[in-house]
């Protein structure tokens, strides 16, 4: 399998999915941002995400929205 030069490859057990993308800004901006062409993106911190259920593990969410 190929990756990008400056990829960290991670694997974690009892994870849950096979598959995902953790990005920093710089490159959240360069690899989707860039390329998102008319769609706005906003990023939310997620504060509570235990409340939701004690196995949740998210910090951020990214909502890309269609312009009017």
């Amino acid at each position: 399998m190929q990756f990008e030069a400056d990829a960290i490859v991670y694997g974690a057990k009892n994870r849950g999915n096979r598959h995902g993308r953790f990005y920093d800004v710089p490159h959240l901006i360069t690899r989707v941002q860039n390329h998102s062409g008319d769609l706005k993106l906003t990023v939310s911190v997620v504060r509570n995400e235990k409340e939701a259920d004690p196995s949740c593990y998210v910090k951020f969410i990214a909502l890309l929205e269609k312009g009017s």
